[in-house]
């Protein structure tokens, strides 16, 4: 930040509203690296920050500063098969793709609920899962929901999203 007029040197810098993982020294730099504010999908944000400069005649001025925030793993978002059906036989359903697809950058580890002992992801991690119906589950509809959790490597809240999902199993 700068400031013109008064008199200077500027002896005092505050910042409010910054977001976490941001800070402003007393000289009027902001630096750091945003984080979310809470778990969520991710994608852009803005934060409203409060700026007050005091020169050295105790004089102050102040104004507003928009941040505009962008996350670089956002929007967080899962592509989900068709509903499945299955035979006696159990199989496999179409690719789940967490996207945007950084399993390499931030581990997304994948969860379910809903189904049945027999019901399985092919693989616990990474950007896409498939899930395994096998032989033995019994025949019915199952109503699951689906959740991809992307940590980040900046230490903020986890990305999560979660997508209904039904299996039906025929006899």
């Amino acid at each position: 930040m700068t400031a013109t007029g008064g008199t200077t040197p500027y002896t005092s810098w505050t910042a409010t509203g910054l977001p976490p993982g941001l800070s402003m020294s007393s000289t009027g730099l902001i630096s750091g690296t945003p984080q979310l504010a809470a778990a969520g999908v991710g994608g852009a944000t803005s934060a409203s920050v409060a700026i007050t400069v005091i020169d050295s005649a105790s004089q102050t001025a102040s104004g507003t500063l928009t941040l505009a925030i962008t996350d670089p793993n956002g929007p967080f978002a899962i592509t989900a098969p068709a509903a499945a059906t299955f035979t006696a036989a159990g199989g496999v359903t179409g690719q789940f793709l967490a996207t945007p697809a950084n399993a390499a950058f931030n581990p997304i580890t994948w969860t379910m609920t809903g189904g049945d002992p027999g019901i399985t992801f092919s693989a616990a991690t990474g950007s896409n899962v498939t899930i395994n119906v096998a032989g033995g589950v019994p025949a019915n509809t199952y109503n699951l929901q689906v959740t991809a959790t992307d940590t980040p490597p900046c230490g903020g809240p986890a990305h999560t999203v979660t997508v209904p999902f039904t299996i039906t199993k025929n006899p």
